[in-house]
């Protein structure tokens, strides 16, 4: 038995023994297709490879590693992610030479084996008087599962609905082995879930583990599963439809008991939220540093290509198109090559569109606008993809890992970029697009607003509930103080020491105050400026009389007048 889990490449499900599931699951009775098939998803793959390197020529080579390492001048890196994927492609390449070539009747062959495996059991065990116990059947539960995984997912095949059906399957599993209340497996039957009593002691279990918006997951994902089996009663399951019942009404029940919780969690997060919400200058900050680093890491790119300059320049292109765009994650992970190829184009001035996105059905596809300089920088991006690390024709998106892989983890890169650009490790998609949000609310008109809403790809009622941040303090007063002059009341309230409210009304009124009040005083200066040289003047004139009046005469005195000795 494994040490742990392996994904099968199928249907993606974990498994202690995949070989088994693959036998009794999905019907692959030959060791060599199973092996074959494990190793192009695992790469463990020991026959003759092809050399990966470009313009090289070796073939069916049985040690690529030493090859690479005295033919080729590359690092250990990349030569680990060459030979990782050369063996990948190896794999698949045999794995379907062998599935066209015929092969003998192999399934009398595994039946034969069962029969003898059988036989060597009731050898083993003659003579001896054992008392029969009902043996947990494990790999049949496993089954019953991966049928409703199966279910859960219907026609989608993208990674995000892998991930919900999933996610559904483990908090199903989660149930039953409480209900269970043993180590061991539960048995296929079910018939353990006819005490109601436990639902109670596994959402108490829940409820001190988790929040109350997890617990409502939890239920919600175990009452589709109830409804699944009421409608499909699968084989082998022995719960009567009354028992299934009284569980949906247990179910529905607790599920009421939580909403009023649910509500609560759900104000406290978009409070905490609000008072972490990114200011208007700061994505102003966020859009002009990143547009300033986007054509230098694409010149960096073009000249170091490697698993850390392509992250950088992704983290940048990435930011950039959130915060200007205020559009959920997976519209620019999503993005597609062919649809950045068939971008609509009108003077200049381009649009892409995509059509995986969570809100299709309602807004149809996301767009991104991009002006003819932006939409220069993907291009450039889109002409290096085939000399970056990871690139594969396989891979249909437009931005890829280095690992050849879709870049769903796209948020950390935003919060690596941020971090790098001087703002906090803290910021995400979601933030960006709330605070996108908030800003329209509050800065454009109702018709404007509709607009923006549509672009981002959901209603006003949806952003306001979840998007956009609860009124500041200063927002909040501002709204009393029409409250107040709505009802007559007058503009300052009682006890108010002449805080000032920086609504948009308000502080129109306040510049306009301030600038008459400065105005006031510049007249004032003004006007004693003038008094005070007037006043200069006039003693200027009179010092000027006060000399003529003390000074004696000039020239020579009258005949008449008296001449003292």
């Amino acid at each position: 038995m494994p040490n742990k889990k392996t994904n099968c490449p199928i249907c993606h499900g974990l498994y202690w023994n995949v070989h088994q599931h693959l036998i009794q699951v999905h019907n692959l009775s030959i060791a060599v297709e199973r092996k074959l098939l494990l190793a192009s998803k695992s790469g463990r793959f020991s026959g003759k490879i092809d050399c990966p390197v470009q313009n090289c020529t070796a073939r069916g080579l049985l040690r690529l590693d030493s090859h690479i390492r005295t033919q080729h001048d590359l690092t250990s890196d990349e030569s680990s992610h060459l030979i990782a994927k050369a063996k990948r492609k190896a794999a698949r390449h045999a794995l379907k030479k062998f599935q066209r070539e015929p092969k003998p009747d192999t399934d009398m062959g595994v039946r034969v084996q069962m029969l003898q495996e059988q036989v060597r059991r009731l050898e083993d065990n003659k003579g001896e008087k054992k008392e029969v116990q009902p043996a947990p059947c494990s790999s049949t539960l496993d089954t019953l599962l991966e049928q409703y995984r199966t279910h859960v997912l219907g026609m989608r095949t993208s990674a995000k609905s892998e991930s919900n059906a999933g996610q559904q399957v483990r908090h199903v599993q989660n149930f039953l082995q409480h209900m269970w209340g043993k180590m061991s497996p539960p048995t296929l039957n079910l018939s353990f879930l006819t005490n109601h009593t436990k639902i109670y002691s596994w959402v108490s279990n829940l409820s001190s583990r988790f929040r109350a918006t997890t617990v409502k997951v939890y239920l919600g994902n175990v009452s589709k599963f109830i409804s699944y089996l009421t409608l499909d009663r699968p084989r082998g399951t022995k719960i009567g439809n009354n028992s299934l019942r009284a569980l949906s009404v247990a179910l529905r029940r607790l599920n009421d008991t939580i909403l009023t919780e649910v509500k609560h969690r759900r104000l406290e997060v978009r409070h905490e939220k609000s008072k972490n919400m990114l200011k208007m200058t700061t994505l102003e900050q966020l859009v002009r540093k990143t547009s300033e680093r986007i054509p230098k890491a694409l010149d960096y790119l073009a000249h170091n290509s490697n698993s850390d300059s392509l992250r950088s320049c992704l983290g940048y292109i990435a930011t950039y198109l959130y915060a200007t765009t205020g559009h959920r994650s997976a519209v620019v992970s999503n993005m597609t090559v062919r649809e950045f190829q068939d971008a609509d184009e009108h003077d200049g001035r381009y649009v892409i569109n995509v059509k995986d996105h969570k809100t299709a059905a309602s807004f149809g596809m996301a767009k991104i606008p991009l002006s003819s300089s932006e939409m220069a920088w993907l291009k450039k991006f889109f002409d290096l993809r085939p000399t970056l690390p990871g690139y594969t024709e396989e891979v249909p998106t437009f931005f890829f890992t280095s690992k050849g892989q879709v870049f769903s983890k796209i948020s950390q890169v935003v919060a690596e970029t941020c971090q790098k650009l001087g703002f906090s490790p803290n910021i995400s998609v979601t933030s960006i697009r709330s605070a996108v949000a908030t800003c329209v609310e509050r800065n454009l008109p109702t018709d404007e607003r509709r607009d923006v809403t549509n672009l981002m790809c959901h209603s006003e009622e949806v952003a306001n509930r979840y998007y956009v941040g609860e009124r500041s303090v200063i927002e909040a007063h501002a709204a009393r103080l029409k409250l107040r002059s709505a009802l007559g009341l007058g503009g300052a309230t009682p006890g108010d020491r002449g805080h000032s409210c920086n609504n948009v009304d308000h502080n129109e009124e306040q510049q306009q105050q301030q600038q008459q009040q400065q105005k006031e005083e510049e007249e004032e200066k003004k006007e004693e400026e003038e008094e005070e040289e007037e006043e200069e003047e006039e003693k200027k004139k009179d010092c000027e009389e006060r000399d003529k009046i003390e000074s004696p005469p000039v020239g020579p005195q009258h005949p008449h007048t008296p001449v003292r000795n």
